[in-house]
């Protein structure tokens, strides 16, 4: 597992995320973690809030972005055990 520094800077006013620091993969996984949690997966087209109680809800990016603008940089290898998903996220609350 590798942690990934990823950061957006198309939805930068309050209320918003503008980075967090992941563990995945490679790079493309770690662009498609969603900041708010991770039980948040993307489908292709938009993120989903896959609840652990089987229901699923539809997320709005009015406080992320799609995944094509998402900026990565590899930061090193992650601890042993480390799970896949955010370690810290940076929010702008307003």
């Amino acid at each position: 597992m590798k942690l990934f520094k990823i950061w957006q800077d198309v939805n930068d006013s309050y209320d918003t995320y503008d980075s967090a620091v992941v563990a995945a993969d490679n790079e493309n996984e770690a662009k498609h973690i969603y900041p708010a949690g991770n039980y948040y997966e993307w489908d292709g087209e938009k993120f989903f809030y896959a609840a652990p109680n089987g229901v699923n809800y539809i997320q709005k990016l009015y406080d992320w972005t799609h995944p094509d603008n998402v900026k990565v940089q590899y930061i090193g290898e992650a601890r042993e055990g480390t799970e896949k998903g955010i370690i810290v996220a940076s929010f702008n609350a307003g």
